[in-house]
């Protein structure tokens, strides 16, 4: 019972070290040819944590669309826009708009996709958690270029 509840807390700090794309929201409209931004955020911890990099990219969508079961962007990510270190900081507001520790990275939309696509937006990233566990994940989210 002991080893079980010592997995779960490791689990659970694993997951508590997790990253949420602040912006854009899913499903929002990006204009082809301009600049948008990617807020990546890490929800705060008590878990000590050593960020090692990310990768953010978009990839067109299947004709069938992002929520094709068969459609798996871990197998392509598609066009990286950027891959190098994450060091989310705190911002300087106070409650209410206080938000979690964050970075900001901004890009222009690549022409490789064409007004009215659907896109799959995707950040991997990559951690050290705790006492040297490793968290790997993808976080995912559509977008319409128009």
């Amino acid at each position: 019972m002991k080893s079980f509840l010592v997995v779960a807390s490791l689990i659970a700090a694993c997951f508590a070290q997790g990253i949420q794309i602040g912006a854009p929201l899913p499903g929002s409209n990006i204009p082809a040819n301009t600049n948008f931004t990617v807020e990546v955020d890490r929800p705060e911890s008590l878990t000590g944590s050593e960020e090692v990099a990310i990768i953010i990219a978009m990839t067109s969508c299947p004709d069938t669309g992002c929520d094709d079961p068969t459609f798996n962007v871990a197998n392509d990510i598609g066009i990286v826009l950027y891959e190098g270190p994450y060091n989310p900081q705190f911002d300087n507001s106070s409650p209410p708009d206080h938000k979690p520790p964050y970075q900001n990275f901004t890009f222009p939309v690549p022409r490789n996709f064409a007004d009215g696509s659907e896109v799959m937006l995707s950040v991997t990233h990559l951690s050290i958690v705790a006492a040297g566990s490793i968290l790997f994940e993808i976080k995912n989210e559509t977008l319409n270029v128009v």
